[in-house]
C-alpha cells in the first residue's frame, strides 16, 4: 500500500492500537487503577453503592 489513506482504510494506520501511550498517560492510568481498587475495597460492604459504582464504570467503558 502506498498511501496513508489506504493504510487507514485497512486498519494499518491511525488506530489507537498503533499509537504508543505516553509515559504521562501510563502514570495517570496507574493512578486511576489504584484509586479504582481502593474505592472498590471501600464499597465492598455496601452492596447498593458497589452495584452503582459498577454500573458507572460500565457506562464509562461504553463511552470509550
Amino acid at each position: 500500500m502506498k498511501s496513508a489513506i489506504e493504510q487507514m482504510c485497512f486498519g494499518l494506520r491511525g488506530t489507537y492500537e498503533s499509537v504508543r501511550a505516553s509515559n504521562k498517560y501510563s502514570q495517570l492510568m496507574d493512578k486511576v487503577c489504584e484509586f479504582d481498587d481502593k474505592l472498590t475495597e471501600k464499597l465492598k460492604d455496601d452492596k447498593e453503592a458497589a452495584m452503582l459504582y459498577k454500573q458507572f464504570k460500565d457506562a464509562i467503558d461504553e463511552v470509550f
